[in-house]
């Protein structure tokens, strides 16, 4: 690899392990079965890999910061073909994955649940007994009185566990009401081509299946300008807004 560049849609994240400052990986697609962590001592020679410098450029850098001590190109070679192999890089072998990754996801005809059993819970009396709760216990603040026919709201879509009486504020004056149709516009965390990306996949919940309208999708899809909408939706794979 010529000059290496860092994947840009990955979140590195300072943490501790048995006492050992690292960097961790946080990937939103999980190309790997396992998680990555590096020393924090990698930092300099990650900071290199933005496809500006190569093996050389970044074998200069490291002996200059070391005072002179020499470093092998062999050793910066084996240590990026083992971010490579990590799906740490934008190379073709991380290309390719996304490429399988992609597809699988884009054939599904549903869309599974992402965060169930970790933003809230995934077993339905568990979570429909938090619901409960969350309605029972909301602050005195929240109870305002909002007139009827809403026809529009704006909803957080930070975990709910930390928003929890905001959510249930938002979504109680719902509770009840009779919609023809229901738009849901939710934030997109990753890079996507156009401006919106719509599925027509129907959302699976720890309640059961929520019916997307197909038809109506097929109709949005017609009457957009060309550009407006992701060629698909693999933009709604991991996103939690919609999903929260």
């Amino acid at each position: 690899m010529d000059k290496p560049v860092l994947r840009r849609d990955i979140q590195p994240v300072a943490t501790t392990i048995k006492g050992r400052r690292m960097i961790a990986f946080h990937d939103p697609y999980h190309l790997t079965d396992h998680g990555v962590a590096l020393d924090v001592n990698t930092l300099p020679i990650l900071q290199l890999l933005d496809g500006f410098h190569d093996l050389r450029d970044i074998q200069a850098s490291l002996m200059k910061r070391q005072g002179g001590r020499i470093v092998y190109v062999s050793e910066i070679e084996s240590f990026i073909e083992s971010l490579d192999r990590s799906c740490l890089l934008e190379s073709p072998f991380f290309h390719q994955k996304m490429c399988e990754v992609r597809s699988e996801f884009c054939n599904r005809p549903t869309r599974l649940p992402v965060h169930a059993g970790k933003s809230y819970a995934s077993e339905p009396a568990q979570l429909a007994q938090f619901i409960e709760n969350a309605e029972d216990n909301i602050r005195q603040e929240y109870l305002q009185h909002i007139p009827g026919n809403i026809r529009g709201i704006l909803a957080p879509h930070i975990d709910i566990n930390i928003a929890r009486d905001v959510y249930v504020d938002t979504y109680r004056y719902l509770k009840g009401a009779n919609y023809d149709t229901v738009v849901i516009l939710g934030i997109n965390h990753n890079v996507q081509e156009g401006l919106y990306s719509i599925s027509e996949k129907n959302y699976a919940t720890p309640f059961g299946e929520i019916k997307t309208d197909k038809k109506f999708v097929g109709e949005l899809k017609k009457r957009v300008p060309d550009g407006t909408l992701a060629p698909d939706d693999f933009g709604h794979m991991t996103e939690h807004s919609i999903e929260f």
